[in-house]
């Protein structure tokens, strides 16, 4: 037992001890309070941000319905303007996409920034959002989502492109484009006629393939002068009976004729790798 008027270390201790959890019990009772504002101011912020989206967009789309421009009618009744669509031709999502962007102006894509920055993410959250308000196309937010993101990266592209490199990619799409449709028209005479060509050319459904199509490059593609002509390149890998099952093929659905165009052969410099020439040995050429 200690003296009158001396320190004991031990009572101290004990007296501490509720004084040290009320403190503690203080602090994390500031601790919630605090976190639970920060996250009611959050929530709040983001309604504030939904309702000034949802008044842009509903601007935006009072300025565009009074735009003329070909259109077409959603399941509400409500027009869609679309610019640069080709006569005949129902808008596409694609369509949409473009046309949404080209109206927010700047407050659309940009270009210069990643897609991640935060306004191209806004911008991305419009478009899908009068996109999807149209009720047309029948498309799931994931796909959407895809769509949008390939628009942005395809004219972000276009963007960086020098007008030399700009020309040469508008002519190898035009080629290409060209090959398809070919091929497109081949498959088609080929289910038509399946019976018949089975019997004749077996297996020859394996050159129903864009790859294996010739090209086919017009004057305007080359630096010359001369008038309108199309150079055909025939494949020189192609023996005589993939020529033949490719002749019988045109006869069945000839191509679309070309008023004013004369045709000159040429040889394609495309090769096939060794897994290709295996697959494809009844078709090539004897080396």
């Amino acid at each position: 037992m200690s003296a009158v008027g001396e320190r004991d270390p031990a009572r101290e201790e004990r007296n501490a001890e509720p004084i040290v959890a009320v403190k503690q019990e203080n602090a994390q009772n500031r601790a919630l309070e605090m976190e639970d504002r920060i996250l009611a101011l959050e929530a709040r912020n983001a309604e504030l941000v939904n309702r000034v989206e949802a008044m842009s967009d509903i601007i935006a789309r009072q300025v565009l319905a009074q735009q003329e421009a070909p259109s077409v009618v959603n399941q509400v009744g409500t027009a869609i303007p679309v610019q640069n669509v080709p006569v005949g031709r129902l808008p596409t999502v694609s369509d949409a996409i473009r046309k949404r962007n080209q109206e927010l102006g700047s407050e659309g894509f940009d270009l210069s920034a990643k897609y991640t920055a935060t306004h191209n993410r806004v911008a991305r959250l419009k478009i899908m959002s009068y996109i999807q308000d149209l009720q047309t196309y029948g498309i799931s937010r994931e796909d959407l989502s895809k769509k949008v993101y390939t628009h942005f990266d395809n004219e972000r592209t276009k963007q960086r492109l020098t007008p030399e490199r700009a020309a040469v990619r508008k002519t190898s799409n035009r080629r290409n484009g060209r090959r398809h449709t070919k091929c497109k028209r081949r498959r088609g005479a080929f289910a038509r006629h399946q019976t018949e060509l089975e019997s004749c050319f077996p297996g020859g459904e394996a050159l129903l393939q864009v790859k294996y199509m010739s090209e086919e490059d017009t004057d305007d593609e080359y630096p010359s002068g001369i008038g309108k002509r199309v150079v055909v390149k025939k494949l020189q890998w192609l023996n005589e009976k993939g020529k033949r099952f490719f002749a019988r093929l045109d006869e069945l659905h000839p191509p679309t004729p070309s008023i004013g165009l004369l045709r000159v052969e040429g040889v394609s410099n495309v090769v096939l790798n060794d897994d290709e020439q295996q697959q494809l040995k009844e078709w090539v050429v004897d080396q």
